[in-house]
């Protein structure tokens, strides 16, 4: 009798903890997500704040997402990775790759298509908070944004609008 009971606890145990495992997989793909989301919104808030271009840059690659001002007194105008989170004060620098807390997730791909040229790795607001992109040729109209994120098998998607600039993660 002893063991059938022994047996039923950890049983039940077992299938209490199983879902939990799960959900921690689901938090450390929404916190990535979520990361990046606030990553896009500040640089469109710094944009309009000190009326100087600001965009992040991401890369599938590199496994990398970076907020950066656009130094426009030079000619291209040069993306300066000088932007502190305002939080920590540091550089405003997530890499996913060598992060133990973040280790799994993985920037799948990222795609940045502007009117006028192919999808870029660099997506800038101006100081309005339109998304665009700067060069030495002019101003560039977003038409679609999306960073792709993979978890063990799971995907989550952050997506800018290309005439509001709002940042949404489904």
């Amino acid at each position: 009798m002893e063991l059938v009971v022994v047996t039923a606890i950890l049983g039940l145990v077992a299938l209490i903890s199983i879902p939990n495992f799960s959900s921690g997989d689901s938090q450390k793909l929404e916190a990535v997500a979520a990361e990046i989301a606030t990553a896009l919104r500040f640089a469109r808030s710094e944009a309009m704040r000190s009326g100087e271009a600001h965009g992040v840059y991401a890369s599938s690659s590199n496994q990398r997402v970076r907020v950066y001002w656009l130094d426009r007194s030079v000619s291209p105008p040069l993306a300066t990775y000088s932007v502190r989170h305002p939080v920590d004060k540091k550089f405003y620098d997530l890499q996913l790759s060598g992060n133990t807390l973040l280790e799994g997730v993985s920037v799948a791909n990222v795609y940045f298509k502007f009117v006028s040229q192919p999808s870029i790795e660099y997506l800038g607001f101006d100081n309005q908070g339109y998304p665009v992109h700067i060069s030495a040729s002019g101003i560039d109209q977003l038409e679609a944004a999306r960073v792709t994120l993979n978890y063990r098998g799971h995907q989550r998607l952050v997506q800018v609008e290309p005439f509001t600039g709002r940042v949404t993660v489904q």
